[in-house]
């Protein structure tokens, strides 16, 4: 798992895997994550949500990735999360049923 560092502050973490949740996750722990996001304040998180296609084809962000990154976020105590994207309903419904899932997951 290399870790490349581009200047003073900036690291790209690359990865192999077939879990895209724990790939998200562990590519945030690489670069360190918690110590680079401001903890009080609101951290955005922005997928494609271009249309419905599989995440297969490269234009939409599969929502295991995003689960992946909540779920680091939340590791570190990190309460003010948003997702952001205007999206059509069916896409919104989707996102909302998996944060509904990963809050019962965590209580």
């Amino acid at each position: 798992m290399p870790l490349i560092q581009l200047g003073v502050s900036m690291k790209v973490a690359i990865l192999k895997g077939t879990n895209p949740s724990n790939m998200a996750a562990k590519a945030l722990e690489m670069i360190n994550g918690n110590k680079v996001l401001p903890l009080r304040k609101p951290v955005l998180i922005k997928p494609n949500y271009l249309n419905a296609n599989h995440p297969s084809t490269g234009i939409t962000t599969d929502s295991r990735i995003i689960e992946g990154v909540i779920n680091y976020l939340q590791k570190y105590d990190f309460e003010n999360i948003i997702i952001g994207k205007g999206v059509d309903l069916l896409i919104l419904l989707k996102l909302f049923a998996l944060l509904v899932w990963i809050w019962y997951q965590k209580n």
